[in-house]
């Protein structure tokens, strides 16, 4: 039986590429791209998602060798490669039509197809009732429609998009990310996508490469990386509602904690993390200081999870309420969803804090240590 290459179902490979805006022995260059190693598949989706400055977009430049790396290699096996960019890069004083022309060469087919096939990808992407216009007059939503039209005039199996929505209202982008699944599931070209838009990336991604500082930190299935605590990066910077971090370096930060989460807290810890959804909002129903006073006494005493804490902000969303606190200077988000029978107005009841359900600790690498949940043993409930 012939065994596949694998090699070969790979339209993009780097090899331990290193990338500087510098000369290529300049010994004080700082790397862009440092040692990074990475192969995405034919007709993929992939999501490039990081900080800015990471090095994504950088990455694109060298696959479409706008840059060149000073040590490693790039296997490029794309054929046809077009690019969408945040900044369209449109002619401003041509037409629509004459931009989206430009989508490929005057010589590469007869004038007379150029024209039938940048008026059918103008159809494609609803854009052609603006054909005569010239660019400058259109949108920031008509341009990018404009851009995506141009773009596919190649036919591409590659295509690289660069915060390509950004600044669309969401109905507009919604479309167009309708209308590139859509030419995606028919044309099964590789898609190469940079976003920090969680959305965008959920809806358009298969596959996320976390990058940061030129590294290749993590790469896997979108739904196994959203909400991903195995890392201080991973959990502080992805998802919807990223995690609470906890800095734990600071002598004051940890007196602030109740006793019982002092003491569990790993000696190599420099970090607590929850996420809004692992903490629980503590009401206490209006009544007399002393009344109160006694009953916060309790909950403390109880339960060694509670955090007292100033809330400072709440917010009605469809879900329910997004709680903000503070303490010790650490800005704490709960969610609380909302339940069929909930009538709990906040006006009726007092909030004194949260109860933390489940937590991770990270160290000085930023590495997952340990995980605690509520119940536990080692918890100590009473």
């Amino acid at each position: 039986m012939k065994v596949k290459n694998k090699e070969n179902e790979a339209a993009i490979v780097f090899d331990d590429v290193r990338f500087a805006y510098a000369k290529k022995n300049d010994p004080h260059a700082e790397m862009i791209i440092d040692h990074f190693s990475l192969q995405i598949q034919k007709g993929s989706r992939t999501v490039l998602f990081g900080p800015s400055g990471a090095g994504k977009s950088t990455l694109l430049k060298l696959i479409c060798k706008l840059q060149k790396p000073i040590s490693g290699t790039i296997q490029n096996n794309a054929e046809k490669i077009s690019m969408v960019f945040q900044r369209d890069g449109l002619f401003e004083r041509l037409s629509v039509l004459e931009n989206i022309k430009y989508g490929i060469p005057a010589n590469s087919v007869s004038s007379k197809k150029r024209e039938q096939k940048a008026q059918q990808w103008a159809r494609v992407f609803k854009c052609d009732d603006l054909l005569g216009r010239p660019v400058s007059t259109l949108s920031g939503g008509q341009r990018q429609r404009v851009s995506l039209a141009r773009a596919f005039m190649k036919d591409p199996d590659l295509l690289l998009m660069d915060e390509s929505f950004q600044g669309l209202d969401s109905a507009l982008k919604e479309q167009l990310i309708e209308e590139i699944l859509q030419l995606h599931a028919k044309r099964k070209f590789t898609l190469i996508l940079i976003t920090h838009s969680y959305s965008e990336a959920l809806k358009l991604g298969q596959t996320m490469v976390l990058i940061e500082n030129g590294k290749l930190q993590r790469m896997g299935e979108i739904w196994s990386m959203i909400n991903d605590p195995s890392s201080l990066f991973t959990a502080g910077s992805m998802g919807y509602f990223p995690m609470n971090l906890y800095d734990l370096s600071s002598v004051q930060n940890i007196s602030g904690l109740p006793a019982h989460l002092q003491q569990e807290i790993p000696e190599q810890a420099l970090w607590m993390g929850f996420y809004p959804w692992q903490a629980e909002v503590v009401y206490l129903n209006p009544g007399d200081q002393k009344e109160t006073d006694r009953r916060l006494e309790r909950e403390n005493r109880k339960d060694q999870n509670f955090l007292e804490a100033k809330m400072i902000s709440t917010t009605e969303a469809g879900f329910g309420r997004l709680f903000v606190f503070t303490i010790q200077n650490h800005q704490i988000q709960v969610l609380e969803e909302r339940k069929a029978d909930q009538k709990m107005d906040l006006q009726d009841c007092s909030v004194f804090g949260f109860r933390i359900l489940s937590r991770v600790y990270f160290d000085s690498e930023g590495n997952q240590i340990i995980t605690r949940n509520i119940g536990d043993k080692s918890d100590g409930l009473l």
